[in-house]
């Protein structure tokens, strides 16, 4: 898939849950802070009975060397810095003595972290990818325990950050009753659908807003009847793969079902949402668009830049899909021809009334962890501070140093993918809050609304776009985006909100857990699904007995086992 745009680059790094917000009074000037007499947790006085004062950010009195592993992107343009020597390595230096050193960087990072951690040659400090990892260097007593060190070493409002990103943390980073890591992801309340529809088509036709998923299907089908596109919906072979684009996710959600996730069963355990019977409905809807024409014949054979192309191409007006498709390719229509996309939220089949739900991802099972066999495990937490404290501040300064800064050249420098860890504590909510902050402040003419830095930002862009159009003239294609993004209740935030307020989201149950089972037979398991799912909407199988058989050879293939072990976790949690 081509790569995301560079402003889809900024948004999501606002979306981490380890980026930027407020600095909540916490120092981050070392030039004002004592840090004299410490390279420990605390700093004693010679009055042995006064109590101990603890500076976490205390600066090592001599140099502590941290050996890291990370990830090699040479796409970027980091204007000369390298990943070793940097804004941030210079500063984590300066301030904590702390010296930054690499064993490696990939860019195949899980397969060479894998063998890493097979043959026991792990760096100091690690960033898991998935569970797997985790779980692996857990088991084989590979890891610091961090519990005394998280509450010694971490500040509240970073906690919070955690717990609002997900709940049970704690839990999801622990292993026989010890923290062993810190998670570096959240569910992703980003992603859930959203469905954009071409404005000017649904005007020119003078189509009603959809209220319901047969609304939207049927906008699809006017579009094609009309003459103005050739497919009604778009979909590729990742159809169940919850690609976050082009798949059946939003569509399957407005009938109850949800593919790929684990849910709540009512009985205190969890099932498989792939192989309810919730699941038919939405087969059945594309099973129907596929048989009268309104679904491109080898959508089992295209990936998502062929979709992107068809987009772009005035093939089709509707995709449900992520906030980030505004970002690219959508964003292309407007740049070439200033086509406008407009924003709705995932409805319910009239068939499912009220209820509905917009199912997002678990954690990912990223966690950071410590070098069981470090002498400074809480470098960690001193590193991950120092680099949150800075992508927090909202100083414009502070911004382009750490952050990100745009060249004469055009091109922009994103700094913050250089950070060391490859993760920073961030509010996981920054990019739905800039959605009211930024309405309310354009609204009001008042920039005191403003509260981020991520919030500052775009309500330039928002103001520049409005002035384009006010004056007669075509905004800027990223002025488009961000205010077609985060300005009012329709925009992609807008709408991500409603679904927060209205208590829509529905969080992967599994939580990324893995089962013995799951470890070795997963794989199986998809790509029997995915070959059923495709031969049930193409018509190769009916429905009703297709669907039927497909849940009974997933069973026998191992997820009959796979269900019993997840339960068992779960329910013993």
């Amino acid at each position: 898939m081509k790569k995301l745009s560079k402003v889809m680059a900024l948004l999501l790094s606002a979306a981490l849950v380890l980026s930027s917000c407020s600095s909540n009074g916490k120092q981050t000037d070392s030039s004002s802070t004592d840090h004299s007499s410490s390279n420990s947790v605390s700093n004693s006085t010679a009055d042995s009975s006064e109590p101990e004062v603890t500076d976490p950010m205390a600066k090592y009195d001599e140099v502590v060397t941290v050996k890291l592993v990370g990830t090699e992107n040479a796409a970027q343009d980091y204007d000369g810095y390298t990943t070793d020597n940097s804004p941030w390595t210079e500063m984590l230096l300066d301030e904590l003595n702390i010296k930054v050193e690499y064993m490696w960087l990939s860019a195949e990072y899980d397969t060479k972290l894998n063998l890493a951690i097979a043959s026991k040659e792990i760096p100091d400090i690690i960033r898991t990818s998935n569970y797997t990892q985790f779980n692996s260097l857990a088991r084989n007593e590979m890891l610091a325990d961090l519990t005394d060190l998280f509450d010694t070493y971490l500040d509240d409002h970073y906690k919070e950050y955690l717990s609002q990103a997900n709940p049970d943390y704690y839990e999801y980073g622990s292993y026989d009753g010890k923290l062993l890591g810190v998670s570096s992801s959240g569910p992703g309340y980003n992603n859930a659908r959203i469905v954009m529809i071409r404005e000017d088509w649904m005007e020119e036709l003078n189509l009603p807003a959809p209220e319901s998923i047969e609304d939207v299907i049927d906008i699809g089908k006017a579009f094609v009847d009309a003459g103005k596109a050739t497919y009604a919906l778009p979909l590729n072979k990742d159809i169940a793969v919850t690609s976050d684009m082009c798949d059946i996710v939003g569509v399957a959600n407005a009938f109850g079902a949800y593919p790929k996730i684990w849910v709540e069963d009512g009985n205190g355990g969890i099932q498989y949402g792939s192989v309810q019977e919730e699941m038919k409905a939405a087969l059945k809807a594309y099973a129907d668009l596929y048989k009268d024409g309104y679904i491109d014949p080898a959508f089992a054979s295209l990936d998502g830049g062929k979709v992107a192309e068809q987009l772009t191409a005035n093939q089709i007006g509707i995709v449900i899909g992520a906030f980030w498709l505004i970002t690219w390719p959508l964003n292309s229509t407007f740049e070439a021809d200033g086509v406008n996309w407009r924003s709705y939220p995932v409805s319910g089949s009239e068939t499912l009334g009220t209820g509905v739900k917009e199912q997002v991802k678990a954690p990912t099972g990223s966690m950071l962890c410590v070098n069981a066999d470090y002498d400074h495990p809480e470098a960690m937490f001193k590193i991950l501070t120092a680099v949150s404290d800075r992508l927090e501040d909202t100083d414009e300064e502070v911004q382009k140093t750490f952050h990100s800064y745009v060249k004469d050249d055009g091109n922009t420098v994103n700094i913050h993918m250089l950070n060391p860890l490859g993760a920073y504590f961030n509010d996981p909510r920054t990019n739905l809050n800039t959605n009211p902050h930024v309405t309310d402040a354009v609204d009001n003419n008042d920039e005191s609304y403003l509260i981020s830095a991520h919030d500052k930002s775009t309500y330039q862009k928002v103001i520049d776009y409005q002035a384009a159009v006010e004056a007669g003239t075509k905004p800027a294609t990223a002025d488009w985006m961000y205010y077609t993004l985060f300005y009012g209740p329709n925009s992609s935030y807008g709408i991500l909100n409603s679904y927060m307020d209205n208590d829509m989201y529905l969080v992967d149950a599994l939580g990324g857990y893995v089962s013995p089972t799951m470890d070795t037979q997963w794989g199986n398991l998809t790509m029997l699904e995915d070959q059923y799912f495709v031969e049930l909407i193409s018509g190769n199988k009916d429905l009703d007995a297709g669907f039927d058989e497909f849940v009974k050879a997933w069973q026998n293939a191992g997820g009959t086992t796979i269900v019993e072990e997840v339960n068992d976790w779960y329910k013993s949690r």
